[in-house]
């Protein structure tokens, strides 16, 4: 088996690969928010304050609100959420303070990004990275660039600069194949373009590439191959909750999930 996705489905963790059916893998006291790997191992943060080692089950560090944004950065594992702050989850030490929440953290270039209610961040310097008219939700790296989205669109982090617009937020980016794609309220789009290439009957929350397959997750709990289902007819997944998070494993690390959870 040539790795798969770990998909997070409100407070539960389920593995799925092509031509499987979703197993559960772990469950969560609240609805899971962010997936990360680092250093060979796979964390999951969310709404239950704490950041776990997703597949060990061992607490990993808890914090005094919601966990939205996990990040392997130079070594280290950072985290931020609704409690403004960014931390380096292992060693317990306090990186910086934001005046809102922090909803997303990207490590580009030998530099690590924060974004949130506030705008976009160069986390240690506190450099703000141009303004932002709404919050950021996210980052995609493209080859050299870095953009950023969220309530605005879609923005170029480090000119400061617009690349897209939708009528609504933007929830989720992706890159296959030298192509930028985000996904929002009626679809997933093509980002340059703005053309349409799949429509969603609910927000498209989550998007991500395994094997050269482009994939979208929905508020009405359904996986899709994006561009093979345009209409959304075919889900490949139907779950009972939610997909915050979905998260590209390699065979090394999907070979170790276990097929039940317990932890």
């Amino acid at each position: 088996m040539s790795g798969g996705l770990l998909v997070a489905s409100g407070p539960q963790l389920f593995a799925w690969a092509p031509g499987c059916e979703p197993w559960l893998v772990a469950e969560r006291d609240d609805h899971v928010r962010t997936l990360c790997v680092h250093d060979g191992c796979i964390f999951d943060g969310g709404d239950s304050n704490t950041i776990y080692d997703t597949l060990g089950g061992v607490v990993v560090a808890e914090r005094a609100s919601w966990i939205y944004a996990l990040c392997s950065h130079d070594g280290a594992l950072y985290d931020g959420g609704r409690y403004a702050q960014v931390w380096r989850t292992q060693d317990g030490e306090l990186v910086n303070w934001r005046d809102n929440w922090v909803r997303a953290l990207c490590s580009h270039a030998g530099v690590i990004y924060d974004g949130g209610d506030y705008g976009v961040w160069q986390t240690g310097t506190s450099r703000e990275m141009g303004s932002r008219p709404g919050a950021c939700y996210g980052f995609a790296a493209v080859g050299d660039a870095l953009l950023d989205f969220g309530e605005y669109g879609v923005c170029d982090t480090l000119l400061g600069a617009p690349v897209a617009q939708r009528s609504a937020s933007v929830l989720a980016m992706a890159t296959l194949g030298g192509t930028i794609y985000d996904g929002g309220a009626g679809g997933v789009y093509e980002t340059r373009s703005g053309e349409t290439v799949a429509q969603r009957a609910s927000p498209v929350m989550s998007l991500g590439v395994h094997n050269g397959v482009l994939y979208d997750a929905t508020g009405h709990f359904q996986l899709h191959a994006t561009l093979e289902d345009p209409q959304g007819d075919s889900p490949l997944v139907e779950l009972d909750a939610p997909i915050h998070a979905i998260l590209s494993l390699p065979a090394v690390l999907f070979d170790a999930v276990p097929s039940s959870g317990s932890s």
